[in-house]
């Protein structure tokens, strides 16, 4: 097996560089359907002196059609006008991007009346992005959308501005911002987890900066009712990015969901501050450019709490949660075509909880710490090849009320990867490997000390036919030492545009998760689990109703086998009495289980005026147990579902916005059965079901300037309607009395948090 994926991968690279070597010099530059940025960086090494940053030309922005010009300089005007960009030149001879500015002689000196709308709309408001407010007259237009950016088999993309326009104060997270996104469900305020279609939070991946990090979470490990949030803040993220469904598999595999996170680079145009007080953190950001000719760019933030966290708890205990969390990530362009970059993510919290119950959790500490280094290279004019190293290191240490340290444990990994993305015969193909070595350590009631490899190749290929079909099909094969089993994944895409308005997509495929180290703790002989398994369908529709505004809805199927369950996490009972499930404390492979429901989205996605979106999903997730013959509502289903998000900028550089999230909301796991308001042990899994979640979030900010100084207010209320809305808590089952206490736990009432961010 190891033989055979070290052959895998060797072929597939030398495959790789052996098109590259052929191709390399092969026909004229095709530019039409790629992104704006890789356009620029075939300039760059062409000898073109042009310089941008990541906020002035985005990853959605594409290119529609081929430029006319044949020189260099001319080329470049004419890729950057259709999306409101233009060349300057800059000091050391360079070309810099800045955005298109209107003539001074065309500038209104009195109000300035509505333009018609038509190709572009003139709009005499402020442009927020990222750690940047641009207060000019700016003309914007939409860019057209690519093969890729049209229908629902696309990813679910928010760009650093949306992240900053539709993300809160008091929880500056970017994964709560993912909780909002139509078909996602997160029913507990006070953890970042998030679910899609029935899909359990493990099934679940996050990716940052291609690297697969489980483990950059502010937590206590092991205690989940204790609260969660990410170690990114919004400011520190240029592009998050939900895959669903028969996604391609190229970083991770996982059955369910995966966000993936891309640190945002700093400005090549000048440096930057920006400062932030909140009700619950406060925030510094520095950016600015590498050396003279702004050849790299560099950014460092840090964050810290200075209040409790999770806020608003109404219980019985008395939690304090502390964190601090430092971003950077250096960029430099070796010579044109050859850029280097160096990231580094690192945080640490710390949980004090007094609690009468004397094995709750009394204290927890968890750190983390990744570092990645990549080199991304630009060979001829159609080939890109990205090489990545990273280092990811977690540190957690658990105490128990009356008995002191409880748990403690140690994960480690490193990785490395390479990404060869090639144009060929009218297509475009992505194909790469991964070798993954990892070592996790545990002491608590049992101890777990492992050490395994996971490696991984990838190849697939899109291209575009006649009459606006696009279609796409991949493949990747994995194995782990750690269960030595091996997996193959496929996919494959199909997106159809009839006419210039609707279009149709389907996607269908077979995908694999391997065991993590938590799920072979038990097996005292080799470990006999094998990888759980997920068979995808989808199929929708859907229709442009302008250039910014457009509607979908999308049927999906989900079939699951060899799901890892361990039979006695729960007591219930038989013939009035406790039963055990009897086969020991262990996961193992017996859950099949099915998914299926549509979803329905209404989105208007504008850099001005209002923007946001509606989104109704309702699904039916269920599993059976094969060994014990049971069938039960899946842990995380939740039938209906509503998102709604929306930012608008008003005069007077004022923004508001609002985020509603309601559902049906997720059974409690568990053997439980209600009597009036309290409950008791039963013998049906997941029979009771956590009460309808509703919440209403309101948020404004103004801007101000004065000598030299950009300066924010901000303020927020969650909760608005102060709805009691209840999650899930580690409860306990009282043998003397029959009772089952502390499964739920109170949600956020009505908070009211303000603040203010300065720039200069």
């Amino acid at each position: 097996m190891t033989q055979m994926m070290a052959k895998f991968i060797v072929v597939l690279l030398s495959l790789c560089l052996g098109v590259t070597s052929v191709f390399a010099q092969s026909g004229p530059d095709a530019f039409v359907g790629r992104r704006l940025e890789d356009a620029l960086r075939v300039l760059q090494m062409r000898g073109l002196r042009v310089v941008f940053s990541s906020e002035m030309v985005t990853a959605d922005m594409r290119i529609a059609s081929e430029p006319r010009a044949k020189s260099g300089r001319k080329q470049l005007a004419e890729l950057l006008e259709p999306h409101g960009l233009a060349a300057e030149n800059g000091p050391g001879g360079v070309i810099q991007v800045v955005r298109q500015k209107q003539p001074k002689a065309e500038r209104p000196r009195g109000p300035v009346a509505p333009a018609p709308q038509r190709k572009a709309d003139a709009d005499h408001s402020d442009v927020l992005s990222a750690g940047t407010v641009y207060r000019e007259r700016v003309t914007v237009t939409a860019s057209p959308p690519g093969p890729r950016d049209v229908t629902g088999n696309s990813p679910r993309r928010l760009e650093s501005g949306e992240l900053q326009a539709f993300g809160g104060h008091v929880a500056d997270d970017p994964l709560r911002i993912v909780q909002a996104l139509p078909g996602v469900a997160g029913g507990d305020d006070f953890r970042s987890e998030y679910s899609v279609r029935g899909s359990p939070y493990h099934h679940a991946g996050m990716v940052v900066d291609g690297v697969i990090a489980p483990w950059l979470q502010h937590a206590a490990v092991g205690r989940g009712d204790t609260g969660t949030m990410s170690m990114l803040p919004s400011d520190m993220v240029q592009e998050a990015t939900l895959h669903v469904g028969a996604y391609a598999r190229r970083d991770g595999g996982q059955i369910g969901p995966q966000l993936n996170l891309a640190l945002r680079e700093g400005s090549r145009l000048a440096r930057r501050y920006r400062m932030g007080v909140s009700g619950t953190t406060a925030t510094l950001t520095a950016e600015g450019p590498l050396g003279a000719a702004a050849r790299g760019s560099w950014i460092v933030g840090l964050r810290k709490s200075h209040v409790e966290w999770p806020v608003g708890r109404d219980d019985h205990q008395i939690t304090v949660f502390g964190f601090g969390d430092l971003q950077s990530k250096f960029v430099y362009d070796v010579r044109p075509g050859q850029q280097v970059s160096v990231s580094l993510v690192a945080g640490v919290s710390n949980i004090e909880r007094d609690d009468p119950n004397l094995v709750a959790l009394a204290d927890g500490v968890n750190r983390a710490t990744m570092a990645t280094v990549a080199w991304r290279s630009i060979v001829g004019s159609r080939t890109v090849v990205t090489q990545r190293m990273s280092s990811l290191v977690h540190e957690y240490l658990n105490g128990d009320q009356a008995t002191g340290p409880a748990n403690r444990g140690t994960n480690r990994a490193g990785a490395y990867r390479f990404d060869v993305t090639r144009t060929l015969f009218r297509g475009v193909v992505e194909a790469g490997g991964q070798v993954r070595r990892v070592r996790g350590s545990g002491r608590g009631p049992e101890v777990i000390d492992a050490s395994w490899s996971e490696r991984s190749g990838h190849a697939s290929f899109r291209r575009t036919l006649g009459a606006g079909v696009t279609l796409e099909s991949g493949l990747r094969l994995a194995d782990s030492t750690l269960v030595h089993h091996r997996a193959l994944d496929r996919w494959l895409q199909a997106e159809w545009s009839p006419g210039s308005r609707w279009f149709l997509h389907g996607s269908t495929g077979v995908m694999h998760q391997f065991p993590a180290l938590e799920h072979v703790r038990g097996w005292a002989g080799p470990v006999q689990l094998r990888p759980e398994r997920a068979t995808y369908v989808d199929l929708g529709i859907g229709q442009r109703l302008s250039s910014s505004v457009r509607w979908d809805a999308t049927l999906f199927a989900r079939r699951e086998r060899d799901v890892l369950r361990r039979p006695e996490a729960h007591l219930r009972m038989v013939d009035g009495i406790f039963a055990d499930k009897g086969v020991g404390d262990r996961f193992e492979n017996v859950l099949a289980g099915s998914a299926r429901g549509m979803e329905l989205t209404l989105e208007r996605r504008r850099q001005t005026g209002l923007s946001g979106w509606v989104g109704y999903s309702y699904g039916v997730a269920r599993h059976t147990d094969t060994t014990h013959h049971e069938t039960f509502q899946a842990d995380f289903d939740q039938r209906h579902a509503i998102n709604v998000s929306a930012s608008a900028a008003l005069p007077w550089k004022t923004r508001v916005g609002l985020t509603f999230r309601g559902g049906t909301n997720f059974p409690i796991p568990g053997y439980l059965v209600a009597r009036g308001s309290q409950l008791f042990p039963g013998d049906e899994r997941n029979r009771v079901r956590l009460p309808a979640y509703a919440r209403l979030d309101l948020r404004a900010e103004r801007a101000f300037d004065h000598r030299g100084l950009h300066f924010t207010l901000f303020a927020e209320t969650l909760n608005v309607l102060n709805r009691t809305n209840v999650g899930l808590a580690d409860g306990v089952i009282m043998r003397d009395t029959g009772e089952a206490i502390g499964f739920t736990e109170r949600l956020f009432p009505r908070l009211m948090s303000a603040g203010l961010r300065f720039e200069f």
